[in-house]
């Protein structure tokens, strides 16, 4: 491994890189490069061996920071589901945003009306269907001898007549 330190070009990159994940995009900001050639050296930068340690250090201290389980992270997305939205209050952890206004009611007083609203029940489901693996493909056992109306039936999922 080498021991030189990163120049601040090599440096942005990887912050750029961890950030996005993007190797190309993140050449291209970090050595104001065309795209022609940011994707071949991009490649290059990652397989430098100073590069590869500094983004093992970038995900590191991200792990860190990291103090959600991926069985919390379910289990909140779980709750965000099966909550009934006229059950979160403003200090619910399902409270993604609160507003409030005031209007005037009758005999000219002002009354204050809140809204809130709640995490997406959709995006929630979408999160638990990606934790859980749901959107994997399934995988079908294909063999040599299986007649091809078997292999089209298995591939579409139609049913045997």
């Amino acid at each position: 491994m080498s021991k030189r330190k990163l120049n601040p070009r090599q440096e942005k990159f990887c912050q750029l890189f961890h950030d996005t994940g993007n190797a190309t995009k993140s050449y291209e900001e970090a050595y104001q490069a065309a795209t022609l050639t940011a994707g071949s050296n991009a490649y290059r930068l990652l397989q430098n061996d100073g590069i590869k340690k500094r983004l093992e250090e970038l995900h590191g201290e991200t792990q860190e920071l990291c103090t959600m389980s991926r069985a919390e992270l379910l289990d909140f997305y779980v709750e965000a589901i099966q909550t009934p939205v006229g059950s979160v209050t403003p200090g619910s952890r399902l409270c993604e945003e609160k507003t409030v206004s005031f209007r005037k009611g009758g005999d000219d007083e002002t009354e204050e009306v809140e809204k809130i609203k709640a995490v997406s029940k959709i995006a929630a489901g979408r999160e638990v269907a990606r934790l859980c693996g749901y959107n994997e493909p399934e995988k079908k056992q294909i063999g040599l001898d299986d007649d091809l109306a078997d292999v089209i039936r298995l591939a579409t999922g139609a049913r045997e007549e």
